[in-house]
């Protein structure tokens, strides 16, 4: 995550260094467990970044790209994965799959071109132009810059999707790696909706229902989920000490410290 975020802020041509992004990382993350929805942890990664000496344009940009781009690739490789299921056990899902990667892929194309639509009105277009959201989305996922961002956000996902699958293991749940890392899959995508606390709850609704298609009694589904809810804090933690180290994020910590 930390790579991928690096390489979306390199490509807006303000690079970080590759300390800052992995600090920037695991705050964002921390606090994604600690607010409300499930995007708490952007808006800290944002701040943070205004801290470091950004316009405000750029550290949101940098941070909207970042979680744009996690959510688009998620849903591509949920829907690769029900599509290739031999089982079909998801095969309900196929539709509704395909449905959200066709309107992440249009919204991206919208964004990426909505100030230079010849029926906005001028002073619209001059907004857009100054806000830098849809030259960002040009210059990340329209330029070489896209391969890489793509490339680590699927290695991030399907790394979560493991976990998920070793905690299941433990529990001496038999299910197929591919169908466990499919739904595992799907899971984290319903998690990406900023309605619940930190994915709480719709993380477990969505594990109850996708792991009772592949066979997983609703108790054993519910005992995953939370064991993967617990192990993401407990991941995040490290983000307490770059918090409160002399960083660039510590520059938050205290009121009134924005340049």
């Amino acid at each position: 995550m930390a790579a991928r975020f690096h390489a979306i802020v390199a490509a807006l041509e303000r690079p970080i260094g590759a300390r800052t992004a992995v600090e920037l990382s695991f705050v964002g993350a921390l606090f994604n467990q600690a607010l409300p929805s499930a995007i708490g942890g952007d808006a800290i990664r944002a701040w943070c970044l205004r801290a470091d000496g950004r316009p405000w344009r750029d550290a949101v940009n940098a941070v909207l790209l970042d979680r744009g781009g996690g959510v688009l690739v998620v849903a591509v490789l949920a829907a690769s994965a029900v599509a290739v299921q031999p089982s079909g056990v998801f095969a309900p899902l196929r539709f509704a799959l395909w449905a959200i990667v066709a309107v992440a892929v249009a919204g991206v194309g919208a964004v990426g071109s909505v100030d230079r639509l010849p029926l906005l009105p001028p002073a619209a277009r001059r907004q857009l132009c100054a806000s830098g959201l849809p030259r960002g989305v040009r210059t990340v996922f329209g330029t070489r810059a896209a391969a890489r961002v793509a490339g680590l956000s699927a290695v991030s996902h399907v790394i979560a999707a493991l976990a998920a699958y070793w905690l299941a293991a433990a529990l001496g749940v038999e299910v197929a790696l591919g169908t466990f890392v499919t739904a595992a899959l799907c899971m984290l995508l319903a998690t990406m909706v900023p309605l619940s606390y930190a994915g709480w709850g719709i993380r477990e609704a969505g594990a109850v229902w996708l792991l009772a298609l592949a066979g997983v009694r609703a108790e054993t589904a519910l005992a995953i989920s939370v064991l993967f809810g617990a192990a993401l804090f407990a991941a995040s933690l490290p983000g307490l000490m770059f918090w409160f180290t002399p960083s660039v994020t510590s520059k938050t910590a205290v009121p009134g410290a924005l340049p």
